[in-house]
C-alpha cells in the first residue's frame, strides 16, 4: 500500500509467493495450499473473475532472470489491493522453484515479489518490483505477520492496546510501522524500477 502512493494511477499488480521445495512446510499448510490453487478470484481489465488456477498460469521472471510458471490463488490481498488502489488488473500467484536463498548457496528462503505497473505523481509510465525475502523461510515470514497483529492488538509495540473489533491485517497494523519491524527480524527489502509504458 506504501509503494502505491507513489503513483497516480496503477494499471496491473502481481504478486507472487515464491515456495522453495527444500523449505519445510507443515501439512496443514500443504492442505490449504492444495485448495488455494483450486480455484482462485482474480481481477482482469477491470472484472472480478473466478478461475481454473491450473487453467490460468503467469509467466514470472525470478531476480536471477529465470522465468518459473505461477497459478492464481484466491486470498483476501487480490480484493484489498483492489479496494485501496483501484487497479483494474490484480492476481496473486503460487510459483515453486530455487528460491534466492538457495541459489546464494544458503538455506531455502521465502519470496515474495510484488510487481507494480502504472504512471507516477510526476507523469512517467513505469514497472516496479518490490522483492521480500525472508532467510528463515515460510514459517518464519508467516509467524511474523502472526506476530506483528499480537503486538499491535496487545498494545506491545508502545502504543495503547487496539479498540475491540473486527480488524484485517492492513488496517490494524500501520504500514510503515510493520516494514521497520519486519526488517529487525531479518526480511530483506529489496527494489527495481524500469520506466516505460506499461504492458
Amino acid at each position: 500500500y506504501q509503494e502505491a502512493k507513489a503513483f497516480r494511477s496503477i494499471h496491473s499488480i502481481g504478486l507472487t509467493g515464491h515456495y522453495d521445495e527444500r523449505d519445510p512446510m507443515g501439512p496443514m499448510t500443504l492442505e490449504e495450499t492444495e485448495g488455494f490453487i483450486n480455484r482462485a478470484l482474480l481481477r482482469e481489465n477491470g472484472i472480478w473473475k473466478w478461475v481454473d488456477a491450473a487453467k490460468y498460469p503467469r509467466s514470472i521472471i525470478l531476480s536471477n532472470g529465470s522465468r518459473v510458471e505461477g497459478h492464481p490463488m484466491s486470498l483476501l490481498d487480490v480484493p484489498s489491493l483492489a479496494a485501496v488502489t483501484r487497479a483494474p488488473n490484480i492476481r496473486f500467484d503460487f510459483a515453486i522453484h530455487d528460491s534466492i536463498g538457495t541459489r546464494a548457496g544458503g538455506k531455502a528462503s521465502q519470496d515474495l515479489y510484488i510487481d507494480l505497473e502504472g504512471v507516477l505523481l510526476d507523469g512517467r509510465s513505469t514497472k516496479r518490483r518490490i522483492a521480500l525475502t525472508d532467510p528463515k523461510g515460510q514459517a518464519h515470514f508467516t509467524a511474523l505477520g502472526i506476530l506483528l497483529s499480537i503486538e499491535r492488538i496487545l498494545g506491545w509495540d508502545g502504543s495503547p492496546p487496539a479498540p475491540g473489533g473486527f480488524y484485517l491485517p492492513e488496517t490494524l497494523v500501520p504500514l510503515v510501522a510493520a516494514m521497520k519491524r519486519i526488517e529487525q527480524f531479518g526480511i530483506q527489502i529489496r527494489r527495481e524500477e524500469r520506466d516505460g509504458e506499461p504492458s
